[in-house]
Formats: C-alpha cells, structure tokens, sequence
C-alpha cells in the first residue's frame, strides 16, 4: 500500500538490484552494485516529513518553500498503481526544481545497460543513488520523464560546479514512437569551449530510443550494441551521447558533440 508521506533521505539504504551484471563504483567493477531499481524495490529512512508525497521535485519545491538539494521520495502517478521511487533534486539551479533523469560521471566506470523493458520503467543506476551526484550513474525509466517536466536541461563539463556547457530546450518523449525526443526552442546559458549546440539536440532529436535488445536506430546493426550496451536516441549511430562508448568504444565519458574531443568528466539531463 501506498504511504502519504515524502522523506527527504537522510541516510541511503542499499537498493534492490536486478537485471544487470556489471557494476561502476569509483572504476571497480562490482556485480553486487548495478541494476535496474524496480519502483516498489527501494527501502526508505525516516528524516524530514512533508506534508504529502509529490509526483517530482518541481512539486517538492513549489509547496515546500526552502526545500534544499538531495535525494527525495517522489510518486510519479499519485494514487495508481506505481509504488513511490527515489529521486535526486535540483533545488538550486535557475529556480530549483529539477528532477535528475539521467547521470554519468567519467570517473565512474561503465554505464547502466538496461533492456527495453528496464529504461521504459525502472531507475537504472550505476551504484548507489546518494547526495553527492558525482558518485553514481543513472537513467532514469523514460515512462516518468514526461511526468518530471516539459523544460530540459543539459549539462557538461569537469563537475557539476565546474560547467563548459548548459542548454535548455522545451521537451517531451514520443511515447507512442518509442520515446522519440522532441526538442525545441534552444536557450545556450553557458558555452566555454567546443561546439555551442549539444549533438542531443542538432543530431539525436527526433529519434527513437534504442537499447541492447530493442533496435530503433538507423544502422544496419544494433547502435547500443557497439557502445556498451548503452541505450541512447541513437540514429546511425552517435554524435554526442551522454554514454560515450562505454567500456568498449571512444571515451568512457559523456559526449557533448561528436565522437572525438568533445566528452567531459561529468554530464547530466534534468528536467522540471
């Protein structure tokens, strides 16, 4: 049964884990720390009560004036049938609000390599979700994405606080079109260095979504399958995809644009 109640995560329990082989966690491989965290699989800890449990972080901070950056229980669709999931929220950045939907740290070896079944419902991560972002790997289940926001934000650079790149855009997946991305409207807030426009946007908007057994791409073979078993908007195949390639293919690094010097340390996806 469902709880009424949202906690802000003080402590982090392990996550029930399923689905996957390999694990990234400060460059160690370990099986027991990857996987496709199912919605109903993630125990909690008591520690700051909110009044009632909100769909995503923009909800969070609109009725809970000085909510803070951390990890958050969130129910994506209320009283259906989807137990309450764990999330991390951006409660700082341009109005705060933003729900994280996907996640890579260079620093963190491998990605998540979900199936089909897996990216469309589960919070796919590479260790373990917690406060400090630059730890773990995720992507969150692309059925929750539309729920998250309609504004996304994309950024890249040596860490969260050390950016060479932000984009914003006006978002939303296809879900009748295997999770299309449709993008528009560009708003380019911070570029240091490299190509201004995110091979997301100039390349991979208006794709479908591909994963390792789910072919959407453009290629005459399976895109994910070269890059990792990464699923990504692929076409024939990648110019730019916050995966990179992976432990078998160009960097293991989130890609700006391209497949040649524009990856970085850290890239994240958010949306309110």
């Amino acid at each position: 049964m469902k709880k009424n109640l949202c906690i802000v995560l003080i402590l982090i329990n392990p996550f029930v884990l399923s689905g996957q082989t390999a694990a990234k966690v400060n460059n160690v491989e370990d099986p027991a720390k990857i996987g496709s965290v199912t919605t109903g699989s993630i125990e909690k800890l008591a520690g700051v009560t909110i009044e009632t449990i909100y769909k995503n972080c923009k909800e969070i901070l609109d009725n809970t004036p000085g909510a803070t950056d951390g990890v958050y229980n969130i129910d994506p669709d209320g009283s259906g049938a989807i137990e309450p999931f764990d999330c991390y929220c951006d409660m700082t950045t341009d109005g705060g609000g933003w729900t994280l939907v996907l996640l890579n740290n260079a620093g963190v070896a491998g990605c998540p390599r979900p199936y089909w079944d897996e990216v469309v419902n589960n919070v796919n991560l590479n260790g373990a979700l917690s406060s400090d972002i630059t730890t773990f790997d995720l992507f969150l289940g692309v059925s929750f994405w539309n729920i998250m926001g309609n504004q996304v934000r994309l950024d890249m650079g040596a860490s969260p606080t050390s950016l060479s790149h932000r984009a914003y855009y006006d978002f939303s997946l296809d879900d009748g079109n295997n999770y299309a991305l449709v993008m528009s409207n560009e708003s380019v807030t911070i570029h240091t260095e490299g190509t201004s426009s995110p091979g997301m946007f100039t390349y991979h908007n208006g794709r479908q979504l591909t994963t390792r057994d789910a072919d959407h791409d453009t290629y005459s073979g399976n895109c994910s399958n070269n890059y990792y078993e990464s699923a990504w908007w692929y076409g024939a195949c990648m110019s730019g995809s916050f995966w990179g390639g992976g432990l078998e293919s160009y960097q293991d690094a989130p890609y700006w644009t391209g497949t040649a010097a524009e990856y970085f340390d850290y890239g994240s996806i958010w949306l309110k």
